[in-house]
């Protein structure tokens, strides 16, 4: 835990450091609508990750609604990844206004790859054991475990090192006046991306309805 704040630290000091350092650039609404958006989809996943943590203490009987948030969860975490990939794109394919941007900071790159795989793998994992059922239980579900274990704690770092970028785009999103950032074009496009990608997770869990019985009977005996 300590080191895990040790990171944390020095990752909220370097970005804090290199934002400053990084000289003043022509504003780009491509470039800052990507970031906004990828701001808010971060900020709209903060309480149904935490939620969807702690029905792991009791699994038993929150498994409905860890199976239910898990499937509410994909489309948004869709477009989270959406989001980040096409900026990750922009950069590596030598897009003027991303390069110019610049990348995030080595310490979270570096973070990136095993957020992405972790959270892909609890995905995909629980994904395919909600549809397989109960017969199914190993080895999925002790690599659906594993990877829980491994995107909690590398996912902790990230969100600490982010939350303050996360809170800002809400903020120029919701009162731009109030908060004395530029109005960036196509908000209501991000917006609406926001709205579909919940809804599609929702329109998902309705439809896996019928598989949560099996689990949560096998659960209760």
């Amino acid at each position: 835990m300590a080191a895990g704040c040790g990171l944390t630290g020095l990752v909220l000091n370097r970005s804090m450091a290199i934002t400053a350092s990084r000289p003043a650039r022509a504003h780009d609404d491509g470039v800052e609508g990507n970031e906004r958006l990828t701001g808010l989809v971060g900020a709209l996943l903060l309480a149904p990750l935490a939620v969807e943590g702690l029905t792991i203490l009791r699994i038993g009987q929150l498994l409905w609604l860890h199976m239910f948030l898990g499937m509410v969860l994909v489309g948004i975490i869709a477009l989270k990844l959406a989001s980040t990939g096409y900026r990750f794109a922009g950069y590596y394919r030598g897009r003027s206004s991303y390069v110019a941007k610049g990348p995030p900071i080595t310490p979270l790159r570096l973070l990136a790859v095993p957020v992405v795989l972790s959270t892909l793998g609890v995905m995909i994992t629980g994904i395919l054991l909600l549809l397989l059922g109960p017969s199914s239980r190993q080895p999925l579900e002790l690599v659906h475990k594993v990877c829980f274990i491994v995107w909690i704690a590398v996912t902790a770092v990230h969100v600490l090192a982010h939350l303050k970028d996360s809170f800002d785009s809400v903020g120029a999103e919701v009162a731009p006046l109030a908060t004395g950032t530029p109005q960036v074009s196509r908000r209501g496009a991000r917006l609406l991306a926001l709205g579909t990608a919940v809804m599609i997770g929702v329109i998902i869990a309705l439809i896996t309805l019928p598989q949560f019985g099996a689990w949560t009977s096998a659960y209760g005996h």
